[in-house]
């Protein structure tokens, strides 16, 4: 904008005019001028329009959602450091299309990790989580794939979904715009309501009740900020993505129960004390740090510190960051150093999963084992009481054993509603 070298000014007391090649190419104090250009970019953006649209909503009684320009994490060209702003919707909502890779693959690692970014805000300030579904999957797409989808998002934590879309007219061009259509103009409408019925049952329960995640992933958002040139191709950012998206897919495939950790989110809502990282209403007994945090914002760092000075404990998939503020810096070092009993950094993710579980014991064991796409989600009601969901989105069929804690078990029929019994044997 024209006030964007101005207010760039005003906040990093340096002209970013003079700078300029450094955001194109590795030249300069680029990781600098990088990490105070995204992050000026980050503050306008909520400065100017989400907290204003919060705030003017909260005002007018009404609940501000909606999603970004797509889920380009961790490039920050178009959205840079998006995860925090859910904390300014009062229903943090994204958006998922198609599903080609689910419903051709029975997974979507970095899609996983867009899900459990706005459910990890949600789960922090104890709202609800919108979810925009299904469009795009085409006029010959089946009830197969929306309950493949449906239970994909469920379990990883949307509790409120909004069905892409319903068409008023599909003459001329508009039967090729976006298809399906939940409506009366599909063939299969008159027996959706089985699904929406099921649909509407899991996010009923799901709203009602909270997750007790233990562990908190950091999220390394800023390192990508010092990666970002605009000049040529970016294979950090690339690979960045890739290595992210793995160890999503392997905690969610090993039923860990985990959220992720914004540093903004961190800096607004963080405090840790008794062996216990908290960030707003949610509290974690274990951080993990995940693959290529070369960077923390500075105000991380006290908080990491005073978990670690409480008894907390940190897995690394990353050695000790060399950056604070894109600034070079060997204060997270010296943070491993002071508590080296507490930390304990994973040479690969199988070493890396092995020490999580080793210190978080499974809440759910399979036997025999079951392959991945498997979702487990296990929330607990005010009164206590625990559900547990389980969906197989991946493409093998599953017939396993459970064994998990308990004193009496029910099923709930999410087709009738109908609440029954089972038997179950003590372990």
């Amino acid at each position: 904008s024209y006030h964007t070298l101005a207010e760039f000014h005003k906040r990093n007391r340096y002209d970013l005019a003079g700078h300029l090649p450094s955001l194109y190419w590795d030249t300069g104090d680029f990781r600098k001028v990088r990490f105070d250009y995204w992050q000026t970019l980050h503050d306008l953006w909520k400065e100017n329009f989400m907290k204003p649209m919060f705030e003017w909503c909260d005002r007018n009684n009404l609940q501000f959602t909606g999603h970004w320009m797509e889920h380009e994490w961790p490039y920050p060209w178009i959205t840079p450091a998006d995860a925090n702003l859910y904390a300014y919707e009062h229903v943090p909502g994204i958006d998922m299309l198609e599903g080609t890779r689910l419903r051709l693959e029975g997974k979507d690692p970095h899609l996983l990790f867009t899900i459990k970014q706005v459910a990890s805000v949600s789960h922090q300030l104890e709202r609800r989580v919108f979810c925009e579904a299904y469009g795009v999957a085409g006029w010959d797409s089946t009830f197969e794939h929306y309950k493949r989808f449906g239970d994909w998002l469920m379990v990883h934590g949307v509790n409120f979904m909004n069905q892409h879309l319903s068409f008023t007219t599909v003459r001329g061009a508009r039967k090729r715009d976006h298809p399906q259509s939940f409506s009366d103009v599909s063939a299969w409408w008159p027996y959706y309501k089985l699904h929406g019925d099921h649909l509407g049952r899991i996010s009923f329960l799901s709203s009602v009740s909270l997750p007790k995640n233990r562990l908190l992933v950091l999220q390394q958002t800023t390192s990508g900020y010092l990666l970002a040139r605009r000049a040529g191709p970016t294979p950090e950012l690339e690979k960045m993505r890739a290595n992210n998206a793995e160890l999503h897919q392997a905690l969610a495939d090993r039923q860990i129960d985990f959220d992720l950790g914004d540093e903004y989110m961190i800096e607004w809502f963080g405090k840790a004390g008794g062996r216990k990282f908290t960030i707003g209403k949610a509290s974690y007994e274990l951080v993990a740090l995940p693959p290529d945090m070369t960077n923390f914002r500075k105000e991380t760092l006290p908080v990491l510190e005073q978990f670690l000075a409480g008894g907390g404990e940190i897995v690394a998939l990353s050695p000790p960051a060399e950056y604070v503020d894109g600034r070079p810096s060997d204060a997270v070092k010296r943070l491993r150093t002071k508590y080296a009993a507490q930390w304990r950094e994973t040479e690969s993710l199988a070493a890396f999963l092995a020490e999580v579980q080793r210190r978080l014991p499974p809440r759910i064991q399979f036997s025999p084992a079951v392959p991945g796409g498997v979702g487990f989600s296990d929330r607990v009601f005010s009164s206590g009481d625990r559900w547990v969901m389980l969906a197989n989105t991946g493409l093998a069929r599953v017939r396993t054993r459970a064994t998990l804690a308990g004193g009496a078990l029910e099923e709930w029929n999410t087709e009738t509603g109908a609440m029954t019994p089972v038997p179950f044997e003590t372990a």
